[in-house]
């Protein structure tokens, strides 16, 4: 997905592979990095440098994610720490 610039797609469904994955962190450091990049408008290609690494216990890869200029309206706001509507620090579904 990330070779294809396939981010709408796979922002829509990190939330759900985050909470039901064994990842390290609930995807945190990819969520951050999409964040950065632009989440689902995000619209480059990934070039993967050393492939999916089984024995690394978490399955990462090493990729290089080139920078495009965005906008920022597609990052959504914080799930985690947000009650009734607003977000409340300190607190967190996690």
């Amino acid at each position: 997905m990330w070779e294809n610039a396939e981010w709408k797609t796979f922002c829509e469904m990190l939330p759900e592979y985050a909470a039901k994955g064994h990842g390290e962190g609930f995807m945190h450091d990819t969520a951050m990095l999409l964040g950065a990049l632009g989440w689902s408008d995000y619209d480059q290609k990934v070039e993967v440098v050393t492939p999916y690494f089984g024995s690394s216990g978490t399955g990462q890869i090493n990729a290089i994610f080139p920078v495009s200029p965005q906008t920022g309206e597609a990052v959504p706001g914080p799930q985690a720490s947000v009650e009734n509507g607003s977000f409340v620090y300190g607190n967190s579904r996690l």
